[in-house]
């Protein structure tokens, strides 16, 4: 329905409209009751809601002509007011003709139910102002009575008003000037400040003179500060823009973002006098974000890393497969051939090939974070000659590198993918320092000694005792104080996003202290940096890789069944195994070798079992097994797979784990020592 809403005050009729029309009401709205007199006449509004104290016609006066007028008589009359609150009040507004007598401020509920209670009642005329209200003394009296009261009460409310408003701006006032994050300024047109609070030098540092005089002087060569031009210009053109930000110098010397917000201002005819803007000091806030934005790209390179380590995985078990191939027909040719001849020569090529290609593999899993971390026994001088053949063939010829590798250096006990990882990252790090300008690398390895007092300038973090020291140092820009302090801090980088992660150091200095080793750095701006590794040494006995090289493979007699989906890895297996003595039964399906043996578990001796197949995994092959016969050894052989490691499978039962590519004397070591360990225990 169409309701005529009568108020002086502009921002009662605006939210009052708001609100009829979300009841679902058709709204129309006065200043005065002289234009809603008018307004009624010319379009008959279904009800009135009137405010009383209005200029030119207040709200009495406006019911009493409309109910003195027939064609208005019979429109529904509600008075909603804040100032005629009294009961006599309203039942002069009521005898006037009102259906209705609401206290400001009314909630929807209530304005509605008014509402409908007003169109509900039969709208009464008092007999007095329908003979002639005009010369109905006691209604005038009433009415001036009431009004004269109303606005001397009005009178005293604007002068509490005036005195709040004054309490209230000097307290903004303090407040505006108090403010530690934000100043106010205001200028003309010819951008000549006229007010700049106080807190400037709270935030900036420059007195209220020095910020005006100079502070196109502060502005900093950022971009974003040819915003600032731009911004006032269309402010003076009483264009309003949203907040910019600009860096400027703080009096110290650091470096302030702020957010401005400028505003015009006109005079009555509409033309801009002046700008008014406030600046907010959100370099915490910018900080915050670049942190965030940080962690965000940390994050990404996270995920980056999950999946190349899923497509690593991936690599790992076909490629492993192809080099089992590979390294075993190898090796049984080998055995065809006389040692020292071409043909021998070419073949020992291919296996340290081969062997390179294993490592590669490694490196690529280590890389992301999925290989198994194998601690044994390795002669880390070998490890070391590796790492740096693979450096000469990548670091340029304008860089030097040296070697000096002592040979008698002992054994120590790690991953030798891990270590050969060290040797990697410190001589990346290294060759990025020297790459620009040229310079010498250098990779040393000796055995140490190391005293008490060799432990306790090293924060007793190095006991004392018998170490290898890695040392790789180069000749480049050095680092500074601070880089130095955070070069183990994981994600710290001085390097471009595209050449380095910020794991490299922090990954080394891990795998050195789970290794029982330390690392110290030594390095000054313009002189080149030294990385010295120490690693426990063990006895030389305990890891000769190539003692147990030359020992010849065991051999047996044993019955052996032998599963794997890959067909030329079963046959190289099978002709492995048959070349050591033993006897084989061979399957490409897991289901078919548990078949087989259901029928005579007792004729087998061993069960070599591929971790990955369709149907049936190793895992749940090597369970169905045990339930059958609980003393069976089981193999279990990987090219790589996530759900299995040597730890599970033992706990599982399994009696053997053996990594892919496979060697014949690593697979002969690992055979018999299951075979013999299975009779010893069946003894």
């Amino acid at each position: 329905m169409r309701i005529l809403f009568v108020d002086d005050d502009e921002d009662a009729r605006l939210s009052m409209a708001l609100l009829l029309q979300e009841l679902g009401h058709e709204v129309s709205t006065a200043s005065n009751g002289l234009e809603a007199l008018e307004r009624s006449q010319q379009v008959l509004p279904a009800v009135v809601i009137s405010d009383i104290l209005m200029p030119k016609m207040d709200g009495f006066e406006l019911c009493r002509q409309m109910k003195c007028n027939p064609d208005l008589k019979r429109i529904p009359f509600i008075f909603y007011t804040a100032s005629y609150v009294e009961t006599r009040d309203e039942q002069f507004g009521m005898e006037l003709g009102a259906a209705s007598f609401l206290m400001k401020p009314a909630g929807p509920e209530e304005l509605a139910a008014a509402i409908e209670l007003s169109l509900s009642k039969p709208q009464k005329i008092s007999a007095r102002l329908a003979a002639d209200p005009l010369q109905q003394a006691g209604f005038i009296e009433t009415h001036r009575d009431r009004l004269a009261r109303k606005l001397e009460q009005k009178v005293l409310e604007l002068e509490r008003e005036r005195q709040q408003l004054r309490r209230s701006e000097e307290k903004y006032r303090r407040l505006v000037e108090n403010l530690q994050e934000y100043f106010f300024y205001s200028h003309g047109t010819d951008g000549v400040f006229t007010y700049l609070s106080p807190s400037i030098q709270q935030i900036l540092g420059y007195s209220e003179r020095e910020f005006c005089s100079h502070y196109t002087e502060y502005l900093t060569d950022n971009p974003m500060n040819q915003n600032v031009k731009r911004t006032t210009d269309l402010a003076i053109q009483n264009i309003i823009q949203t907040p910019y930000e600009i860096e400027i110098l703080h009096k110290n010397g650091s470096k302030h973002i702020l957010e401005v917000s400028e505003y015009p201002i006109a005079n009555e005819k509409g033309e801009v006098v002046a700008v008014e803007g406030v600046a907010h000091d959100i370099t915490p806030r910018k900080q915050a974000e670049l942190k965030q934005k940080k962690l965000e790209r940390r994050l990404q390179q996270a995920q980056k890393m999950e999946a190349i380590g899923t497509l690593a995985g991936g690599i790992a078990h076909d490629f492993n497969n192809i080099l089992t191939a590979i390294i075993g027909y190898t090796e049984l040719a080998q055995e065809d051939v006389f040692p020292g001849t071409p043909v021998s020569e070419k073949l020992e090529e291919v296996l340290t090939a081969g062997n390179r290609a294993r490592t590669l593999i490694r490196q690529i899993l280590a890389f992301s974070h999925q290989s198994p971390q194998e601690r044994i026994p390795i002669q880390i001088h070998l490890v070391v000659k590796e790492a740096i053949k693979l450096l000469r063939s990548t670091i340029p010829t304008t860089i030097k590198l040296k070697d000096n590798i002592d040979p008698q250096s002992d054994s120590v006990l790690a991953d030798p993918t891990q270590i050969h990882q060290i040797v990697m990252n410190l001589a990346t790090n290294a060759y990025h320092a020297i790459r620009e300008t040229g310079g010498e690398l250098a990779i040393t390895l000796k055995p140490v000694q190391i005293e008490k007092e060799d432990a306790v300038s090293c924060d007793n973090e190095l006991l004392p005792g018998r170490y290898v020291k890695l040392e790789v140092s180069d000749t480049g820009h050095g680092m500074d104080k601070e880089t130095m302090e955070n070069i183990f801090t994981p994600y710290f980088t001085t390097k471009e996003r595209e050449e380095g992660t910020g794991l490299g150091l922090a990954t080394v200095q891990g795998i050195v202290q789970s290794s029982g080793g330390h690392i110290l750095v030594n390095s000054r701006q313009g002189k080149g940096s030294t990385f010295q590794v120490y690693l426990p040494q063990i006895d030389s006995e305990q890891g000769s890789e190539e003692g147990e090289k030359q020992r010849v493979c065991p051999t047996g007699t044993e019955h052996i069944l032998l599963v794997d989906d890959e067909v030329p890895i079963t046959r190289i297996l099978q002709q492995l195994l048959e070349s050591l003595g033993y006897r084989v039964n061979t399957f490409i399906r897991g289901k078919a070798l548990l078949e087989t043996f259901q029928r005579t578990p007792d004729d087998f001796d061993l069960v070599i079992t591929d971790m990955t197949m369709p149907e049936m995994t190793g895992v749940e092959l090597s369970r169905n097994l045990l339930a059958i016969r609980s003393d069976i050894p089981i193999i279990l052989c990987t090219g790589y797979s996530d759900l299995i490691n040597k730890e599970k499978a033992e706990a599982l039962g399994i009696k053997g784990y053996i990594m892919k590519p496979i060697f014949i004397r690593k697979l002969s070591m690992i055979v018999r020592r299951v075979l013999d360990e299975t009779k010893s225990c069946a003894l």
